[in-house]
């Protein structure tokens, strides 16, 4: 009874060290794991270019005048890979578009059958026509990364928005008298489009593009957003 004892005892003795060993190994785990499935916040910025397609031959725009600013607010969810994250949050996107229309109110051509815009005549002098409008976006985004620093990833980023507009209005100059039309009617007011991204670091090229038409009226072209933008973050989500 008592040999039986002490040989108990030794066995406990040598299997502890082996018990203790094996709870590290679990704690380490469940410690990469709830760091894997943490919550990253990462704030970005833009500079977009928006191009619109499709819109009637009668409109002249600069391409790349027509300068935006985007502000992004991000939550990313690392719950699978460190190559791989869903991304979503909130984006402020700003948007320009100077051109040669006075009113964004269509009318058809009866030569062309087009939708076309009041434009200024030819020989009108005109020094800015503006139109500027603001979306609140809801992206919904998968992340890819290639590479083991942060700094010197590259990366895919794709996916879907919706948009909500918030202020559209339309400012042009005519021999030196200013006008500003609020133009939030004339524009449709929920957006849906895909977009995506090519990363380096903490610097993107991105790309996207609506859907549905810009315009809400169906007396007026079916015309799409489409943006081009460099952004950088500020605060990169851990991955």
């Amino acid at each position: 009874m008592r040999l039986g004892l002490i040989f108990l005892l030794g066995f406990l003795a040598v299997l502890k060290p082996a018990i203790t060993q094996a709870q590290i190994d679990m704690d380490i785990e469940d410690a990469v794991v709830e760091s894997k499935n943490k919550s990253h916040f990462s704030v970005r910025t833009a500079i977009t270019s928006p191009f619109l397609v499709n819109m009637p031959s009668n409109v002249v725009s600069k391409p790349f005048s027509n300068l935006g600013i985007e502000g992004s607010f991000l939550f990313s969810m690392n719950r699978h890979t460190e190559q791989f994250n869903m991304t979503t949050g909130l984006i402020l996107s700003f948007n320009n578009y100077t051109s040669n229309v006075s009113s964004w109110l269509f009318n058809r051509d009866s030569l062309s059958e087009e939708y076309v815009p009041v434009v200024y005549p030819e020989n009108s002098a005109y020094k800015k026509n503006k139109m500027s409008w603001s979306y609140l976006r809801l992206p919904a985004e998968m992340n890819l990364r290639f590479g083991n620093k942060a700094d010197k990833q590259f990366g895919i980023d794709m996916g879907a928005y919706i948009s909500l507009l918030l202020t559209a209005c339309n400012i042009y100059i005519v021999d030196l008298t200013k006008t500003k039309t609020i133009c939030r009617n004339q524009l449709n007011p929920f957006a849906f489009g895909v977009h995506s991204s090519l990363v380096y670091g903490k610097l993107s090229l991105k790309a996207s593009m609506d859907i549905n038409s810009l315009f809400r009226s169906e007396n007026a072209p079916n015309v799409q957003l489409f943006t081009l933008g460099l952004s950088y973050t500020f605060i990169p989500p851990i991955m």
